[in-house]
């Protein structure tokens, strides 16, 4: 009996440390998220030239001319209306029209990230204290939209 109370003694502590061995976190996760760097736009002339754009549409309120600048094509629009029941190109672009006002004056911060600079983040903050992000991808024939987001 005393030999069975010390074996399941011993195998719960056996079995506790490699728990315990097994969730332990020392790695640090920080290094997988990509830091968000403040830049400035001179000298990119592809940047301040689609700046100019979304600055005329909000002007004129009228951002069906951005659709030919987003990142998708018109299959991956089709799947996505069939798959959503909605438009995600037109629920940006409605976005960007709600807050108009903002980007009338082109007076947004720009920034990119830490790992992958050829992203371009166009941050204005709206009234309400929340930011009005608009990401940019630069590909081959210049810079495209990715995603137009609050948050």
């Amino acid at each position: 009996m005393n030999k069975k109370v010390i074996l399941l003694i011993s195998l719960v502590l056996v079995l506790g440390g490699v728990l315990l061995w097994g969730c332990r976190n020392t790695e640090d996760i920080g290094q997988y998220i990509p830091a968000e760097v403040p830049v400035t736009v001179d000298g990119d002339r592809e940047l301040e030239a689609i700046g100019r754009k979304i600055m005329e549409c909000a002007r004129q309120n009228n951002f069906s001319r951005l659709e030919r600048y987003f990142d998708m094509s018109p299959a991956d629009r089709e799947i996505a209306r069939l798959e959503r029941q909605c438009d995600p190109v037109k629920d940006q672009l409605d976005l960007l029209a709600v807050h108009a006002q903002l980007l009338q004056d082109g007076k947004w911060q720009t920034y990119t990230l830490e790992k992958n600079s050829s992203v371009r983040i166009l941050r204005v903050m709206t009234a309400d204290d929340i930011p009005l992000s608009i990401t940019l991808a630069k590909r081959k024939n210049g810079y495209r939209i990715v995603s137009v987001k609050l948050g």
